[in-house]
């Protein structure tokens, strides 16, 4: 079963710094599967909607997920995937 990290970021009281996690999970798992499991103000719906808004980027190995069809990747060993919240400022 692939370990993989998970990164978030702008999150609540994690905001100003970034909370890593490391997961086992199980072989064939998809992108839309994890956001469905994380422990997180991000499931399934919000990911797709969220991606969509703007404010939340979901990036798999350095790799921003642009579509709902990108959330069909399986994850493997190793992989880092960071919610980041997005903000503007100035």
């Amino acid at each position: 079963m692939p370990h993989i990290s998970l990164r978030f970021a702008g999150f609540g009281a994690r905001a100003s710094s970034p909370h890593i996690e490391t997961r086992v999970v199980p072989q064939g798992t998809t992108l839309k599967e994890l956001c469905e499991s994380v422990d997180a103000p991000v499931d399934e719906q919000r990911c797709l909607a969220l991606m969509d808004a703007g404010p939340v980027s979901i990036v798999l190995n350095g790799r921003q997920v642009r579509r709902a069809t990108d959330l069909q990747t399986v994850v493997e060993e190793q992989d880092v995937v960071s919610f980041i919240v997005l903000a503007a400022g100035g």
